[in-house]
């Protein structure tokens, strides 16, 4: 069995090393995001995200919330996103 820490903000695992929180756990990941965020705002690099991708995750994301709250599957259905 492995040796997993529980905490009010999450469970993890970071090598033999514990994170405390999910603060903790995601530090490196989070600066990185926002280092990405940051060049693409300054126009530093290209967005690697179609629009097309944005509408996606925002499906997803709005399945996810309403099947948390009703407690039953959601499905997401795949359709053509049209921009003007």
């Amino acid at each position: 069995m492995q040796n997993v820490r529980l905490g009010l903000m999450g469970v993890g695992r970071i090598g033999a090393m514990h994170a405390r929180n999910i603060v903790e756990r995601f530090d490196q990941a989070s600066r990185g995001e926002m280092a990405a965020f940051v060049e693409l705002v300054l126009d530093l690099r290209e967005n690697p995200c179609t629009p097309e991708d944005a509408v996606a995750a925002s499906r997803i994301a709005d399945a996810a919330q309403e099947s948390l709250e009703t407690g039953l599957p959601v499905r997401v259905i795949r359709s053509p996103v049209f921009l003007d």
